[in-house]
């Protein structure tokens, strides 16, 4: 694998948008690196009160959804943070579910067959839920050590 050598590297942070804070987070972390910096920051399409995507203007949610390809294929780090799981405190204890974050997944490494890039990073306690998650290059049990 080769890894461009380029300051800043530009990194895609993935997630479920149930679990904004968490890339919010990463994402501040990237920002105070002065060799990264974040490719496109999707959380900030969410300013304001949530509502369901579903309930979003097709022009607005076309918009949302090209921004955020846009800014995997121009990463040179694609880092999928795994949905956790809920609080256990909570009722329904589960699994946070995503289709955006797996379908960034698929086009990072589809985009990577082709580009040699992005380098693909998943992290997260249940970074081993989906068989496609085997196409990262790292795996980290924790966002922290990622």
């Amino acid at each position: 694998m080769t890894i461009k050598i380029r300051e800043p590297n530009r990194v895609y942070i993935s997630a479920a948008s149930q679990e904004m804070d968490r890339a919010q987070a990463m994402m501040g972390q990237i920002a105070v690196c002065p060799t990264l910096t974040n490719s496109h920051d999707w959380t900030k399409s969410f300013d304001g009160p949530r509502i369901a995507e579903r309930d979003i203007a097709p022009r607005i949610r076309r918009q949302f959804s090209e921004a955020d390809i846009r800014g995997v294929m121009r990463a040179d780090f694609f880092w999928l943070l795994a949905p956790g799981r809920s609080d256990p405190l909570l009722a329904g204890y589960h699994l946070y579910t995503t289709k955006g974050a797996w379908f960034e997944l698929g086009c990072a490494d589809m985009h990577r067959r082709f580009r040699a890039s992005p380098v693909i990073i998943v992290s997260g306690e249940e970074r081993f839920q989906s068989i496609f998650t085997e196409v990262a290059d790292f795996f980290f049990e924790t966002d922290r050590i990622a």
